[in-house]
């Protein structure tokens, strides 16, 4: 059995004083949601700021839930694969390092791929990494790379 307690940084820390929450329960005094959180075994889960929505799964789960596919899918308009136009819409949600070698269910970890993108990178050794300018870098099976950037695949 697992119970969730939510509770800022700064309150963990012992910095401020703000009432954690007991999830289906309501708000509990920091010193208790401390107290809580000390004796637990960690989940990390990160939100987008603005919606709330959970972005990152870490290896809790295989496929991404429906509001990280949507979250996806609406990043990455087109397969991204040099010269691949395909819409997102119909795409499966990719792990950039495979699920079963470490990768994460995450948005910074996936990317949507047509199917036979998909199954080049899976079964016919094309890999990519998505780079911290945004763009990707695709290499063949015979080494040869390509790079593409996100508006412009």
């Amino acid at each position: 059995m697992s119970i969730g307690v939510r509770i800022d940084l700064p309150t963990l820390l012992g910095l401020r004083a703000d009432p954690g929450e007991l999830v289906g329960y309501g708000p509990i005094p920091a010193p208790v949601a401390r107290m809580l959180a000390a004796d637990a075994d960690w989940r990390r889960l990160v939100t987008e700021p603005v919606t709330g929505h959970l972005l990152d799964y870490g290896r809790q789960t295989y496929a991404p839930p429906q509001e990280l596919r949507d979250f996806l899918t609406a990043r990455d308009l087109t397969c991204g694969q040099p010269g691949c136009h395909r819409d997102a819409r119909f795409y499966q949600a990719d792990h950039i390092q495979p699920w079963d070698q470490g990768g994460h269910t995450s948005a910074c970890s996936m990317a949507m791929r047509c199917i036979r993108h998909h199954n080049l990178k899976t079964h016919h050794g094309w890999t990519y990494v998505r780079n911290d300018d945004g763009t990707t870098t695709f290499t063949s099976p015979t080494g040869h790379t390509y790079r593409t950037h996100p508006d412009d695949p």
